[in-house]
């Protein structure tokens, strides 16, 4: 089963296609401080990468259905 909060990710992972924290915060209507934090966590757990510059931002470190919501769940709480 694949994520809900990866679902605006491409299935496979693709530094070309990076989500700014910003994107994110706006579509969930939440904090983009709130966000980056997931997101920090995210990618300490190696759930997520980072790319830097203009275009930069978040995607998925593995192919969605690598990642597991429990994974997710247990990385963020």
């Amino acid at each position: 089963m694949d994520s809900i909060a990866f679902s605006i990710f491409p299935p496979l992972p693709n530094r070309e296609f990076a989500v700014s924290a910003r994107d994110i915060a706006e579509f969930q209507k939440l904090s983009v401080e709130f966000v980056a934090e997931i997101f920090i966590k995210l990618r300490r757990a190696r759930l997520t990468e980072t790319t830097e510059g203009k275009n930069g931002g978040f995607c998925l470190a593995k192919r969605a259905n690598q990642i597991r919501v429990l994974a997710v769940v247990h990385t963020i709480d």
